[in-house]
Formats: structure tokens, C-alpha cells, sequence
């Protein structure tokens, strides 16, 4: 594959904390369509609501503040009833935000953006014989037979003896991925650190060896690979695990079609070129989260719930979302 970094399709926006953002969306898709900044902070007249569909022909116009913390963000469609197939389509990419706590990390690092900081969209997807994209969900989603890395296919990234920082993004359907670096000789998956997830960088960096993954959710991590040998192959791997797709009875037996969830499935290969000189340490200290309000009039009770009347829905206190 090409540097996925310099991904297809959508472009990868980033943009610094503070920054007046503006964008138009015009849209030729032939029908509604909406752009939703995936975890940001903005006003709802400006997140894509589904009230504010943008007819086809037509354009509207974004603009607000950035004003969250430095992190991993992304934006998609969000018309009602028709924000999954046009993901699925392909409509969904990167919104990046810098701030001084990420501009410290990459110096410290030696960390470029789409070479050694390398944004990642994990999508499934199934193929017709005539190499179109079929989609038929179900209540639940649906799930592809072929893991995307950047809408590439079978995906190889060759490496340097460094640290990498990539940004995992999970931009499928319905499917979760049990993400880990894995060596053909090792007997267990690879270390690497944690240092973001979707509120923007954590404190500190957290060691680990594999992360969950659910649509939608992203994670930064860094991956050290000064002892590799040159020729070495890896891979991130999503490893096997249980979806538990029957632990909610009847209705959730009957999953989307494609691959079945938690299978053990090849990401993306990493292949280590020669050695170079790399005297780099991930910091200690990552950024200071501000402290959590505490005040107790901010408490709202969410009961979450499943209803089979006759079709399954997911209930938010007792009730389901309708446009009025």
C-alpha cells in the first residue's frame, strides 16, 4: 500500500486548538446527507443533526471554534436512519487537533504526520464478484468480509528501528476489533504504550498489549521497533475473541451477514528495513487533565434497554430517537 498516512478518499483534516474552523459541504450524493464532527465540542446547528439534513444540490456551511484537547477525532455522515451506509460508503475520515501538550509529544518523539504519526480507519467490507460494495444489514449493522486499512486491502507499511505513533480509528459498521502487534516468533503479542483515546491524550502513557476497539472509538498508541532486525515482518492483529452476539437472546443471533465477529484476522503488516540511529523515550507525562466537575446537579440517570416490538430497538429511558 501507499503511506497510510496519505490515506484514499476523504482527506484527513487537523487543525490546532483555538482555530476558527470553517468548511462547506455540497452535496452531490442525490440525497440527504449531513457532516457530523465525531467528539467535538460544537453547536448543535453546526454537528450535523439530523434536522439540519443538507438536501442534494445544496450547500451548507460549518463553522465553529476548536476547542477540545489535543486527540484523535473524526467526522462522517449522520442523516437519520442513513448514517451507516454512507460510512460504509466510504464517507468518513480524520479531524485531528493539535494543542502544545501534542506539539511537546511530537518533539519529543521526532513524531511527522502520515510518516512516523500515522492516522489508521479499520473498516469491513464485502465485495461483489464484479468488485462492488455490498451492504445488507440487519437491526445490528453489518459486518464485511475484508478488513480495510485506508480503504487498501492487504496492506503493508514498511518501518524504520523507531517509535511509531499510530492513531487508531474503528470506522466499521458493526464490527469489534481486539487489536495487538504480533511477531511470528513470539510467543505473546508485542508491548506498546497507550496514550490517547477519544477524550484527546491521557495523562500518562499506559503499557499494554492489546486494546478493544467498538465502532467509532479511536486510540493512540506508540509501538517501539529499534530491535527489529532488518527483514522482520509484524502485524496488528485483531485476535480471537468472544462477540457474546447471543447473550442477548433471539434478536442478536441473528447478526450481520460477512465475516463473523471476533475472528483472528490479519490487519496490517509492518515490515522492519535496516537499523537507524533513534535515541528517543516516551515521556513520563503526556498532558494535565483538568479535574472532573463535582457538582451534584450535573447527575442524569441513562437506562439503557432492548425492546422486541416486533423489530429490536435500543431504548434510552424508555424511549427510542424520532425525528419531529
Amino acid at each position: 500500500m501507499g503511506l497510510p498516512g496519505r490515506r484514499r478518499g476523504q482527506p484527513i483534516i487537523s487543525v490546532p486548538r483555538g482555530f476558527a474552523f470553517q468548511a462547506d459541504l455540497t452535496n452531490r450524493l442525490g440525497e440527504v446527507t449531513t457532516t457530523h464532527w465525531h467528539g467535538l465540542q460544537v453547536d448543535w446547528r453546526m454537528d450535523g443533526h439530523p434536522q439540519r439534513a443538507v438536501p442534494p444540490g445544496t450547500t451548507y456551511r460549518y463553522r465553529f471554534p476548536i476547542t477540545d484537547r489535543a486527540g484523535t477525532y473524526w467526522y462522517h455522515p449522520h442523516p437519520h436512519g442513513n448514517t451507516a451506509r454512507q460510512v460504509y460508503q466510504g464517507l468518513a475520515s480524520f479531524l485531528l487537533v493539535d494543542d502544545e501538550d501534542d506539539r511537546a509529544l511530537r518533539e519529543a518523539l521526532d513524531l511527522t504526520l502520515g510518516e512516523t504519526d500515522i492516522p489508521l480507519l479499520l473498516q469491513d467490507k464485502t465485495f461483489d464478484t464484479d468488485g462492488q460494495l455490498v451492504y445488507e444489514p440487519d437491526w445490528m449493522g453489518y459486518q464485511g468480509d475484508t478488513v480495510l486499512v485506508n480503504l487498501t486491502p492487504n496492506p503493508v507499511l514498511d518501518v524504520a528501528s523507531r517509535i511509531y505513533r499510530f492513531r487508531l480509528l474503528n470506522g466499521s459498521n458493526a464490527r469489534l476489533y481486539r487489536l495487538s502487534f504480533v511477531a511470528p516468533t513470539a510467543h505473546e503479542p508485542m508491548p506498546f504504550h497507550l496514550i490517547g483515546t477519544d477524550g484527546g491524550l491521557l495523562d500518562r502513557p499506559q503499557r499494554a498489549r492489546e486494546l478493544f476497539l467498538s465502532p467509532g472509538e479511536r486510540a493512540d498508541v506508540l509501538l517501539d521497533l529499534r530491535h527489529q532486525s532488518a527483514g522482520d515482518v509484524l502485524a496488528l492483529t485483531n485476535l480471537p475473541f468472544d462477540p457474546m452476539h447471543h447473550e442477548g437472546g433471539p434478536a442478536m443471533e441473528h447478526m450481520s451477514h460477512g465475516m463473523p465477529g471476533g475472528q483472528p484476522l490479519p490487519i496490517l503488516k509492518l515490515r522492519a528495513g535496516g537499523q537507524i540511529r533513534y535515541e528517543r523515550a516516551v515521556p513520563a507525562t503526556l498532558s494535565r487533565l483538568p479535574p472532573l466537575p463535582q457538582d451534584p446537579r450535573l447527575t442524569r440517570p441513562f437506562v439503557l434497554s432492548l425492546a422486541n416490538d416486533p423489530a429490536p430497538r435500543w431504548l434510552i429511558n424508555g424511549v427510542t430517537y424520532a425525528l419531529e
